[in-house]
C-alpha cells in the first residue's frame, strides 16, 4: 500500500490526504506534473457533489473523450456536504479557464476512485472495532466489564471480522494493482 493511501486508511477523510490518493495519483499515471495545490476530483462530468472543491485550486473531471484537469480559481462553486457534514461542492465549469486533457480515461477514475474509499472504510472500520473493543472493557455492568459477556463477545467478533473482511478486500484489490 502507497503511503498516500496508509495516510488515508489512518488519518480518515481529509482533503490533503485524498488529494495525494486520488488527484495526484491520476496526474502522475497521467504523466502530468502536479500543479501544486489540492487536486480534487469529480466522479461525473456534471462537477457536482465534489469533495472539498471549496478548498482545491485544480478539479479532474471526467469528460467525452477522457479526464479534464481544470484549475478552479475562476469556477463557481455552491458549498454543500453530505450527511456526514463532509463537503461536497458544486462547481460550475462554464467559467473556468479552457481545462487540459489528461490521458486516461473516465474507467481509471472510477476504479482508483472505488478503492480509496474502500480504504477510507477499512480505516473507519478498523477504529469503530477498536473503540467497540475499548469501550466494552471499560464499560461496568453488574460489577464487571461489559466485554466478559458472552452475548457482547459475540457482537465484538462480529465487528471484528467485517473489519477484516474488508481489509482483506483492500489488500486483494491493491495486489491486483501492483500495490499503488
Amino acid at each position: 500500500m502507497s503511503e498516500a493511501l496508509k495516510a488515508l486508511r489512518d488519518g480518515g477523510p481529509e482533503p490533503i490526504l485524498e488529494s495525494a490518493a486520488l488527484g495526484q495519483w491520476l496526474l502522475v499515471r497521467a504523466g502530468v506534473e502536479a500543479p501544486g495545490g489540492l487536486v480534487t476530483v469529480a466522479s461525473t462530468a456534471d462537477a457536482r457533489r465534489v469533495p472539498w472543491a471549496r478548498r482545491a485550486d485544480w478539479l479532474i473531471v471526467p469528460a467525452e473523450h477522457g479526464l479534464m484537469l481544470v484549475r478552479l480559481a475562476s469556477a463557481s462553486i455552491e458549498p454543500g456536504e453530505n450527511l456526514a457534514g463532509e463537503e461536497r461542492d458544486d462547481v460550475g465549469l462554464q467559467d473556468a479557464e479552457p481545462p487540459g486533457r489528461l490521458d486516461l480515461t473516465a474507467d481509471v477514475l472510477a476504479l482508483r476512485g472505488a478503492l480509496v474509499r474502500a480504504v477510507l472504510m477499512a480505516g473507519a472500520l478498523e477504529r469503530i472495532c477498536e473503540l467497540s473493543l475499548e469501550h466494552a472493557r471499560e464499560r461496568q455492568q453488574f460489577g464487571r466489564s461489559i466485554g466478559s459477556f458472552q452475548a457482547v463477545q459475540a457482537h465484538l467478533v462480529t465487528i471484528a471480522q467485517q473489519a477484516a473482511l474488508v481489509a482483506v478486500a483492500v489488500e486483494a484489490a491493491l495486489a491486483r494493482e501492483g500495490g499503488v
